[in-house]
């Protein structure tokens, strides 16, 4: 599972307008022992090391690991970190094209006075 949140401009600590993207991982105990918890979140980082060049400035992701993740291995968490991507790119522009829709309605047409 993983969420994601832009940040808007000068919300970043020292100011810059250029903001990093960030990465958040949390594995519970309940996805296993110390050892799988480590090797989920060194999997999870690398595939985020790899990908962060095609993913927007300024984005928050927090990665919530699940129970299924213990078992993952490289290419799958590569696999689903890119349909990730995939889908906001296609939720992004969704909205992008509500919104250019939004702004195109004509005004309402007002009633004739009698």
């Amino acid at each position: 599972m993983v969420f994601v949140s832009r940040r808007a401009p000068g919300q970043s600590p020292d100011g810059a307008d250029e903001l990093p993207t960030r990465l958040g991982i949390t594995v519970t105990r309940k996805v296993g022992n110390a050892v799988t918890r480590n090797r989920i979140k060194r999997l999870v980082r690398e595939v985020f090391r790899v990908h962060r060049l095609r993913l927007p400035q300024g984005l928050d992701m927090v990665w919530v690991a699940k129970q299924q993740a213990a078992a993952a291995t490289y290419a799958e968490v590569a696999r689903d970190f890119e349909a990730l991507v995939a889908r906001r790119a296609q939720l992004v522009e969704a909205t992008r094209t509500q919104a250019r829709g939004r702004r195109r309605r004509s005004e309402p047409k007002q009633k004739p006075k009698r």
